[in-house]
């Protein structure tokens, strides 16, 4: 890993792919609170950590073709919606996930005839959540059978893991994130099961596991379908996590 710049990154939501309509991501955070806890005999603010959130605040052009940021942005749904946001296509890249109310959907007209929209959405239940991309950005896989995988070191904490699902010409697939603790390069080794989403159509989920998450990650499909174009990403847990999976 090195410096990077924040050209070719990615954005989704709700199992659309927003990427070419927004203009800036003004904040990906995950702050927390902190609790004063000083006693009497300190000189200085004692404090420990609270809760913990998340946000993803970006600007958008309006676009109202079908699938696009109008589509994706317009309900402004009292429902939970699921974002995600990739550093670049490549496999293995930082990205960010969240489950999140959308908080707005304001529109600005510029003096000079521009059209944007500035949106908020703040995590619900969780925090969001850093990981790495287990697809190399979106992806189509035509048939049943499994990805490329990336390998990274194993952890034992569990994780949270993400799918956007942005179109499928038809069947029901699975989708199942498998774990190899003997592969060496993504395609070798033993694989086995780590979770399955229960998601099979157009749409985005996150699910998470417990236990062991072996160094080697991919995605496998089943089922009789064509064409299924997806994004996922998985947040290893941590021994110093808050809260476990």
């Amino acid at each position: 890993m090195a410096k990077k710049t924040g050209l070719g990154q990615n954005f989704y939501i709700g199992g659309k792919d927003i990427s070419g309509d927004v203009s800036s991501l003004d904040s990906v955070s995950s702050p927390k609170e902190v609790l004063d806890v000083t006693g009497i005999d300190k000189s200085a603010i004692e404090r420990i950590a609270a809760r913990g959130s998340g946000e993803m605040s970006f600007t958008t052009f309006f676009n109202d073709a079908a699938n696009q940021q109008h589509a994706a942005l317009k309900a402004v749904s009292r429902a939970d919606v699921v974002a995600t946001f990739f550093q670049s296509s490549t496999l293995g890249e930082v990205a960010a996930g969240m489950v999140a109310k959308q908080m707005t959907y304001d529109t600005t007209r510029g003096t000079d005839g521009s059209i944007t929209n500035s949106v908020q959405l703040l995590a619900n239940s969780n925090a969001l959540e850093w990981g790495n991309s287990v697809t190399a950005g979106k992806i189509t896989q035509s048939s049943a059978g499994s990805t490329t995988g990336i390998v990274t070191s194993s952890s034992s904490a569990g994780g949270a893991a993400y799918i956007q699902i942005f179109s499928l010409s038809s069947g029901t697939p699975t989708f199942v994130l498998q774990d190899s603790s003997d592969t060496t390069n993504g395609t070798d080794g033993s694989w086995a099961t780590l979770l399955t989403f229960a998601t099979q159509a157009v749409g985005a989920e996150r699910k998470t596991v417990s236990g062991t998450v072996n160094k080697g990650l991919r995605i496998t499909t089943t089922g009789t379908f064509s064409n299924a174009v997806i994004a996922v990403m998985l947040r290893r847990g941590e021994s110093v996590d808050a809260e476990g999976y």
